[in-house]
């Protein structure tokens, strides 16, 4: 089973019992999965936005990536509305979708994109996980820290509250490394690429 395909069994059986989801939107998911007319479901949520709940981004973005619309598969459409919906605690289910959309590696090349929320898992699974061998620890213990800062600092100016958060607590706990002059470098080390997306945008506060 495909990871698209997996996501939209998982949506058909708990989409519907969502208690916050709106009528406009739980009617179009009706519509599409069950009724199986998509494009007239897609008319009715493709310029809903500006909502806290992510349920509406996760259900645009499994439009998207169906394939089954008129206008076909819209891979960048359904990443930018995954990571919407991931922006706005809807972890699980989206994260596996942008998996599906990057065939598995979509924090690598979405950070390369411009992704905060991307950068800043870049960043979190450097500082976190073991990757280097032994050997090179014992010349530099703190390499992972500065190999993580860099997309840490990236997020931050790119306004995710949860990189912003850990910048502070790792200036106080690691200085030398965590400064605020070396984050211009971090940004000038760093030239998004067009992969599966352009560049993000993001305007007060919101990815467009």
């Amino acid at each position: 089973m495909s990871p698209i395909t997996a996501l939209t069994t998982f949506f058909i059986a708990a989409g519907p019992a969502q208690a916050d989801l709106s009528d406009i939107y739980n009617e179009a998911y009706y519509i599409f999965f069950e009724e199986h007319y998509p494009d007239v479901a897609w008319e009715k949520i493709k310029d809903l936005e500006d909502s806290d709940d992510p349920f509406l981004y996760v259900n645009k973005a499994l439009m998207q990536a169906s394939g089954r619309l008129t206008s076909g598969f819209d891979r960048c459409g359904a990443i930018i509305n995954a990571e919407k919906a991931a922006e706005r605690g809807n972890v699980t289910p989206a994260h596996d979708l942008l998996r599906g959309l990057y065939e598995g590696e979509w924090i690598s090349i979405a950070a390369l994109e411009g992704s905060r929320l991307a950068l800043y898992y870049k960043g979190y699974r450097l500082m976190k996980t073991d990757i280097y061998p032994y050997a090179l620890d014992l010349f530099d213990d703190e390499r992972s820290l500065k190999d993580a800062a860099p997309y840490l600092y990236l997020s931050a100016e790119l306004g995710y509250e949860p990189a912003i958060d850990r910048i502070r607590q790792l200036e106080t706990e690691h200085p030398e490394i965590f400064e605020r002059e070396r984050f211009m470098d971090a940004m000038a080390a760093h030239e998004p690429i067009q992969l599966y997306c352009p560049p993000r945008t993001y305007l007060d506060g919101e990815l467009r």
